[in-house]
């Protein structure tokens, strides 16, 4: 077909469809195209039928057409363009079609791309929108169809998947369970306290190598770098990678010269055990005295040997243990050795406790079936009545004597010691009835010639005096000896001594204790570095006369509360906790001691870990009352799972939480926190009362967190949050409690005796350095003779010199320190 057909057959057909009708058609359609493809037709004027004008109409249409085809064979769309076959309407309809897929291409590839981008921009956290990968995608989607293809999408997008992949690498070797990326956002953000917490811990160690120092120098250098890159490039990644293996690095050699620290300081501790082993430290402390003790209270419960050795012997395998591991060589450094021992010395230490747990709860159960204190009495009346009426028939003898040697045998039930009770009675009516009371003559005239002798020696009352002024005079040579070893470890002057020792009796006896109770607490106290060593000491006393407390426990548990809270030996703070652990005790099934020895365990831990003080009494209340566990091991058991609840490393620990839906970190002020262990508690316990009876959610949450020794303690805590937070108000509520506690202390038997004693021993002070000292001595002179002229008449019924005890005594007297004691020199 020459060039007239092909022009002629282009008109023929636009004259046909209408040339006008279809160029509109086709320009509609085309501008609706979403990557603009302009097609402009120029339709405009009238057309003529000249054969100019149709090759000018032919050309023009030819050329468009194939603009636009160019365009849409560029993006992938395969179009026959061939003006000679078939109608122009079907060419333009053709581009039309063809423009509509490509669009419908376009929307879907530019949709999937936006999505993928909000998806990375919300996995990185932010964080990748400023990387060059992550700016190529969103240009890619805004040239769709001009200046970018699918194509050009679509591998913009996997470079960006792959950055994302990389970087994320790169990040992760910070070693955090959290996000990445956040992660390395707070890391950042916190890295100049980071910076400065590993240099303080750098600067507590007594030996600081130069290599250390300098790598801790590094640090800020490597952090300027890092904050001079973009977030999100992986420049920044590549830097903050680095910076974060040059903290580990750093942290892991500040952690080894700790560890070699650490083990000069467990010398002390082993050298402590060491002696409790060897039975040459106090009394208390040595390790068989110890088991002794439970050995002999098991005893007196009335357990055979086999039975009492059987349950002393987990602390006898402990100790037989901890003398293995200390006999042993097969420690690779004296370092892991000493750590051994140490552990080892812990498990005894529990099961030192578990025995005292037990002999607890066993001394209980057995006052239910036996009632030792009724059988000692009534085997006591036994005797009594034995030894009051020789005159009894024979067979009533025997009765008795056969009664006395079952009581005296072992346990005898109560109801056995009601029908020996009954039996005694009985006998005593029925000899009364046959006039077979009373002693027979021989045994009166022994009893005469006994009170005779008794009346020829000295009157009880002078008797009594003579012991207690003995007692008195050794009690304060005792104190001498406690002023003396203050007067090492202070800087008292000898008048501030002598004060000291005079004030010991009054600042006693206000809380029904010794004086001697009261200067060691003195002595213990400036021991520790307590510039108030005598308000502290007489804390202390409060402290023992409140919770009825052994001193040793008591200094121990107020000098732990204050280096813990960091109270600086402020004795009003430590007196609020007093008041406020006191007031618990008064009202919850756990003893003063126990809250202070669980105290003196876990205060430090709790501590640091941002328990307070409040919380750390309220969690001792609860897990004490509910597990019958003695202070000691409540402390140790809720150390380590204070610790637990720390441990971010720990996969078993982190599972346990995210199965029940719990976040071990709460983001604060924009940075991510890890959650207070009375935080995660308490959280704990909501979903843990939630979970069914044998659910392994809630079997996990105890053994993974409260480990294999503590489980019980913690599944005590967390069934019972309640009584939790009315511990916390009962706390709240203790202010003066430990003073009326004490008050009542000191007015019963014991105190009353105590400040009897000391009112005694401090007469006898008083007057030693006096002048009335002669006129005593000479009193007692006079008397003594009179005695010494009977007695040397009656022999071996007299009395045995009491001139001699009394003085012998006084000689012993040494130099006192907090007064001259005169009176050796007028005694002798």
């Amino acid at each position: 077909m020459d060039n007239n057909d092909f022009i002629l057959k282009i008109v023929a057909e636009l004259e046909k469809k209408g040339i006008k009708t279809g160029y509109d058609k086709l320009k509609k359609e085309l501008e609706k195209d979403p990557a603009k493809i302009d097609v402009i037709l120029n339709t405009s004027g009238t057309f003529g039928r000249t054969k100019g004008s149709i090759k000018k109409l032919a050309a023009e249409l030819h050329n468009e057409l194939s603009v636009e085809i160019s365009k849409l064979q560029k993006q992938g769309q395969n179009i026959n363009f061939d003006l000679s076959v078939g109608d122009v309407e079907d060419v333009i309809q053709n581009v039309i079609n063809h423009t509509k897929k490509l669009g419908e291409s376009f929307d879907v590839a530019s949709d999937k791309a936006q999505k993928f981008l909000a998806k990375f921009n919300k996995k990185s956290g932010g964080v990748l929108i400023n990387s060059d990968e992550f700016k190529s995608v969103q240009e890619a989607i805004n040239g769709l169809g001009n200046t970018h293809t699918i194509e050009d999408l679509n591998k913009a997008m996997n470079t960006l998947e792959v950055t994302y992949d990389n970087m994320s690498s790169k990040l992760r070797n910070s070693g955090k369970s959290f996000n990445p990326f956040i992660n390395a956002k707070n890391e950042m953000a916190t890295m100049d306290k980071t910076i400065e917490g590993i240099s303080l811990e750098f600067d507590k160690l007594s030996s600081k190598p130069d290599d250390v120092a300098n790598a801790i120098k590094e640090l800020s250098i490597q952090q300027s770098k890092v904050n001079n890159f973009t977030v999100g490039t992986m420049e920044w990644a590549d830097a903050y990678g680095h910076l974060q293996e040059m903290v580990r690095n750093v942290t892991k050699d500040i952690s080894n010269l700790q560890k070699a620290q650490s083990s000069k300081s467990l010398q002390p501790k082993i050298d402590e055990i060491q002696l409790s082993m060897a039975g040459k430290n106090t009394k208390s402390k040595n390790y068989d005295y110890q088991i002794d003790t439970e050995i002999k209270k098991l005893k007196d419960l009335g357990f055979t040997d086999k039975e009492v050795a059987q349950k002393v012997k987990i602390l006898t395998d402990a100790q037989a243990e901890l003398k293995r591991v200390m006999d042993s060589n097969d420690f690779d450094s004296v370092a892991s050795k000493n750590k051994a021992i140490v552990e080892s010395d812990n498990e005894r230490t529990i099961a030192l406790n578990q025995v005292r747990t037990a002999y607890g709860q066993l001394k209980n159960d057995t006052s239910q079936y036996y009632n030792l204190n009724k059988q000692s009495k009534l085997s006591n009346d036994i005797q009594n009545w034995l030894s009051k009426n020789s005159r009894a028939s024979k067979e009533a003898k025997e009765s008795l004597n056969a009664y006395y040697r079952e009581l005296s045998s072992g346990r005898v039930s109560v109801d056995r010691l009601e029908y020996i009770e009954k039996e005694l009675n009985d006998l005593d009516t029925t000899q009364r009835g046959l006039g077979k009371l009373g002693k027979n003559l021989k045994d009166q005239f022994a009893e005469a010639g006994r009170s005779f002798t008794q009346w020829l020696s000295v009157s009880s009352a002078i008797m009594l005096g003579v012991s207690k002024t003995k007692e008195a005079i050794s009690e304060l040579i005792e104190l001498d000896s406690i002023l003396t070893e203050i007067s090492k470890t202070s800087d008292l002057t000898n008048q501030q001594l002598r004060e000291l020792g005079n004030t010991a009796f009054d600042s006693a006896s206000k809380y029904g204790r010794s004086a001697a109770d009261y200067l060691t607490g003195v002595q213990e106290m400036y021991r520790a570095g307590f510039k108030n060593a005598e308000e502290m000491a007489e804390l202390s006393l409060l402290a023992q006369a409140a919770g009825d407390m052994e001193a040793n426990s008591a200094n121990d548990y107020l000098m732990a509360t204050n280096a813990a809270y960091n109270y600086k030996g402020s004795v009003e703070e430590l007196n609020k906790v007093l008041d406020s652990q006191n007031y618990i005790t008064n009202n919850a099934a756990v003893s003063m001691q126990d809250m202070a020895d669980a105290t003196s365990e876990a205060a430090s831990i709790a501590s640091q870990y941002g328990v307070k003080i409040d919380e750390l009494s309220a969690l001792i209340a609860v897990a004490t009352s509910k597990t019958r566990e003695s202070g000691s091991e409540v402390g140790t058991a809720l150390k380590s799972i204070f610790v637990t609840l720390q441990d971010t490393t720990s996969k078993p620990v982190i599972d346990a939480f995210e199965s029940v839906g719990i976040s071990m970190t709460k983001i604060v002020d924009g940075s991510e926190r890890l959650k207070t262990p009375i935080e995660l508690l308490k959280e704990l316990s909501t979903v843990f009362n939630k979970l069914p009876e044998g659910d392994t959610k809630r079997a996990n949450i105890l053994t993974d967190i409260g480990k294999k020794y503590h489980a019980n303690t913690l599944s005590a805590i967390l069934s019972d949050w309640e009584s939790y937070e009315s511990m916390l108000d009962l706390y709240s509520q203790g202010i003066g409690s430990a003073a009326e506690e004490a008050e009542k202390s000191a007015n019963n038997i014991e105190g009353s005796l105590n400040r009897l004693s000391n009112t005694w021993t401090d007469t006898v002070e008083n007057i030693i350095n006096s002048d009335a000292i002669l006129t005593i001595v000479k009193s007692l002179n006079g008397l003594l003779s009179v005695i010494n002229k009977i007695t040397d008449n009656l022999g071996s019924l007299g009395t045995i010199g009491i001139g001699t005890g009394l003085f012998t005594g006084v000689r012993n007297v040494g130099g006192l320190k907090f007064r001259e004691f005169y009176f050796i020199n007028v005694f002798c």
